[in-house]
């Protein structure tokens, strides 16, 4: 969600920092969550490293830093396919909301925690950081840039954990549930973080 939120506001040019942001946290899914979903004591690094999205950040790394550019032929199909992301991601989000008991896990408590600790509690530990540190004095173009990682924090849960849950064999369900109940909820919580963050930063 975050690449179509930062082209809307701030353009597409601020688009490279949200990839830098959804690169790290890539690498994060494939070495850490997936440890911990596999239940394995260790990295297994030859599946990392031959990831096909590890591949493809290490490919955009090695393009931007040597200054390669690639041919309209081969770039226009991969700016059709990046410009897909959104809608695809919002119809994974569908299938997952047609697909959750949503009536029956009203109840359950822990999702609302969840959805507090990642929509509400996170953001605003990480908004005060920022307001304290004053770090945005030290580089140029300070306050753009956080806001772009604060966007990438106040989003929902990505549909791409309850993918991986279900490689695991994993509780795909609940994963699920907490992707809708996030989703759901950044519709009231993202614009009151955002209104805050110009409040306190802009």
């Amino acid at each position: 969600m975050i690449i179509p939120l930062v082209s809307a506001i701030l353009g597409s040019d601020y688009v490279l920092y949200s990839c830098a942001f959804m690169s790290v946290q890539l690498i994060f899914l494939w070495t850490h969550c997936s440890t911990m979903l596999s239940e394995k004591p260790h990295l297994e690094w030859k599946k990392i490293i031959s990831n096909i999205n590890v591949l493809a950040i290490i490919a955009g790394l090695l393009l931007f830093f040597c200054k390669i550019k690639l041919p309209a032929v081969i770039l226009a199909p991969i700016n059709d396919i990046g410009n897909m992301l959104a809608p695809l991601s919002m119809i994974v989000t569908g299938m997952l909301m047609a697909d959750s008991p949503i009536l029956a896990s009203l109840k359950n408590a822990k999702l609302y925690l969840f959805s507090a600790i990642r929509l509400v509690i996170w953001p605003t530990i990480l908004l005060l950081i920022m307001f304290v540190s004053h770090v945005y004095d030290f580089i140029p173009d300070g306050r753009t840039l956080l806001l772009i990682v604060y966007l990438a924090s106040i989003t929902p849960s990505a549909s791409t954990i309850t993918q991986m849950v279900q490689v695991y064999n994993k509780d795909a369900t609940y994963s699920s549930l907490l992707n809708v109940f996030t989703t759901l909820f950044c519709i009231i919580t993202m614009p009151l973080a955002v209104i805050l963050f110009s409040w306190l930063i802009l």
